[in-house]
């Protein structure tokens, strides 16, 4: 995978694609939606580490 994984203390062991952790330098992550989005994806695929990549990350609605 071109990114990185994350082990976070709420949102469990995830990957963010390289297109996305670029991304993330101008834009916020939707924090609680993209939780849920993991949560569900865990229950899914109980076997795969979830990845957040161009065609589903969820950014925060801009202020």
């Amino acid at each position: 995978m071109d990114g990185v994984e994350l082990i976070c203390p709420e949102c469990g062991h995830f990957g963010v694609s390289g297109i996305v952790m670029r991304e993330s330098n101008e834009r916020k992550f939707d924090v609680e939606r993209t939780k849920v989005w993991l949560h569900r994806e865990r229950e899914i695929n109980p076997d795969r580490c979830p990845v957040i990549n161009s065609s589903n990350v969820i950014w925060a609605s801009a202020p």
